[in-house]
């Protein structure tokens, strides 16, 4: 639709939704159950805020925690509409709960 709010919302339930493989892809966010609470567009900033709620499984490696955090802001800007996203997991940032760091992750 040319409605960026609700084909956010749309592309974000299709994300979550998936499971483990999806056409030969990995998803390391299968074990998480995030819901989209609700979704903000503002034209003139060209800025989207999404809230999402539920539980989020920290992905296990460093990479499949970067690879989660693009797959999730890939998703939300891809409209032309949209510059910048906000993404909300109840009141902290997903970026900073999947900021991959490489302290984190044991070998």
């Amino acid at each position: 639709t040319v409605d960026v709010r609700k084909d956010t919302v749309t592309a974000l339930k299709s994300l979550f939704s998936t499971g483990k493989n999806s056409g030969g892809l990995y998803n390391p966010l299968y074990e998480s159950k995030l819901r989209v609470r609700r979704v903000e567009f503002s034209k003139e900033k060209q800025n989207t805020q999404v809230y999402l709620g539920g539980k989020l499984v920290r992905p296990k490696t460093y990479c499949e925690s970067a690879r989660a955090r693009a797959m999730v802001w890939a998703t939300a800007q891809q409209f032309s509409e949209v510059r910048h996203a906000t993404i909300w997991l109840g009141s902290a940032l997903l970026g900073d709960l999947l900021a991959p760091s490489e302290r984190s992750y044991k070998n």
